[in-house]
C-alpha cells in the first residue's frame, strides 16, 4: 500500500502540472472558457480524494497491523511464559544442585526479558523493514532493470557483514553472562 502511495504522488502532481499549464496557457490567450476549467478542477479534486483514501487506508491498516500483532505476542508471551516456568518448576533436583541459584535466576530472568521487551518490537521492525525493502526493490527494479546488478553485489557485503556482526555479538553476550553471574552468585 505505501508502494501505491509512491507510485500515486507523481500522477498527482503531472496532473497538477498540466491543469496549471493550461490555466495558464488559458490566461495568456486571453479565453475564459470556464467548462475546461471546472473539469479540471473537479478531476484534480478526485484525485485528491483517491490520494486521501490512500493515506487513511495507510493509517489504518497500519494502526490494525501493530495491535493485532502486540495482541498476538502478548498471548504467545503468557503462554511461552506458563511454559518456561512449569518446565523450571517440574526439573530434576540435581539441576538445582548443579547450578547455583544466581545463574538460574540471571537466565530466566533474562530470557523472559528479551521475550518480553525485545523480541516483539524486534520481529515488527524486522517484518516492516523486510516488506519496505521488497517493496522498494520491486518498484526500482521494474523501473530500471539494471538495477539488479548492484542489488547482488550489496547482497553478498551485507551478508559478510551480518556473519561478522554475529560472531562479536555472541561474543559480547557471552561476556555480558559472565559478568552478570559473577554479581548474582553472591546473593
Amino acid at each position: 500500500m505505501a508502494s501505491l502511495n509512491d507510485y500515486f504522488v507523481p500522477i498527482l502532481v503531472s496532473a497538477e502540472e498540466m491543469r496549471h499549464y493550461y490555466t495558464t496557457e488559458a490566461e495568456l490567450n486571453n479565453t475564459n472558457d470556464t467548462s475546461t476549467e471546472n473539469l479540471d478542477v473537479s478531476s484534480m479534486y478526485n484525485y485528491i480524494y483517491v490520494y486521501t483514501a490512500i493515506v487513511v487506508g495507510l493509517f489504518c491498516i497500519g494502526i490494525t497491523r501493530s495491535l493485532t500483532f502486540y495482541k498476538v505476542c502478548i498471548l504467545c508471551n503468557q503462554k511461552l511464559h506458563d511454559m518456561a516456568f512449569s518446565a523450571l518448576i517440574r526439573t530434576s533436583m540435581r539441576f538445582f544442585d548443579t547450578n547455583p541459584s544466581g545463574r538460574i535466576l540471571n537466565r530466566f530472568s533474562k530470557d523472559m526479558g528479551a521475550i518480553d521487551e525485545l523480541l516483539p518490537k524486534a520481529i515488527l521492525d524486522a517484518g516492516q523493514i523486510c516488506m519496505m525493502m521488497v517493496g522498494s526493490l520491486t518498484v526500482s527494479c521494474v523501473v530500471n532493470p539494471l538495477f539488479l546488478i548492484p542489488i547482488v553485489f550489496l547482497g553478498a557485503v551485507f551478508y559478510w557483514i551480518r556473519k561478522v556482526f554475529l560472531k562479536t555479538s555472541k561474543n559480547i553476550k557471552r561476556m555480558e553472562g559472565m559478568s552478570k553471574y559473577i554479581s548474582l552468585r553472591d546473593i
